[in-house]
């Protein structure tokens, strides 16, 4: 029972009544509810509790967005990072080969110059030996007009030299 002598009655979260009294003590003293004004009160609820959660919806839309921002913004700061940091290395490695390109010229021309030298100093020797070959076969065949006999004898000695070392080896 109430203060007022009517049936104790509490109201659940719906709006609707719950009560030690009967349906009966209703319309009685001044807990008066009426079936439209429990269903005015009911709506006016529900119709809170629609807006509560069409808020959170909201608010985990609104979070959703915010963190779907904040994923772009961090991929693309990691992204733009990643580009500079591999531009960084495709340029150290552009240097790299630039230099390696460089060296290799350098080596290529000391090679070059090394050969061209060692062609030239080559070519000077087989002149060389070429004029020291001719001036040994103008003294030969000096010696022979001035000495044939001589020349004939140096000639046969020789060849019978030659014939012997080479039919000794069999």
């Amino acid at each position: 029972m109430d203060r007022q002598g009517g049936p104790a009655v509490s109201h659940n979260v719906y709006g609707t009544a719950r009560g030690s009294g009967s349906a009966a003590h209703f319309g009685r003293g001044r807990n008066r509810f009426t079936a439209s004004s429990r269903r005015v009160s009911k709506e006016m609820i529900m119709e809170s509790e629609i807006s509560n959660e069409e808020s959170r919806n909201s608010n985990a839309h609104e979070r959703i967005e915010r963190t779907k921002t904040n994923f772009k913004e961090g991929t693309h700061s990691a992204v733009s990072g990643a580009k500079e940091k591999f531009g960084s290395a495709a340029d150290k490695v552009e240097s790299g080969l630039d230099r390696a390109a460089e060296a290799t010229a350098r080596g290529a021309h000391r090679a070059t110059e090394k050969a061209t030298e060692w062609r030239d100093r080559g070519s000077d020797l087989a002149s060389g030996a070429r004029d020291r070959a001719e001036d040994a076969l103008d003294n030969v065949r000096d010696f022979v007009r001035e000495k044939p006999v001589q020349s004939v004898a140096i000639a046969l000695a020789a060849g019978w030299l030659i014939g012997r070392l080479t039919h000794s080896r069999h």
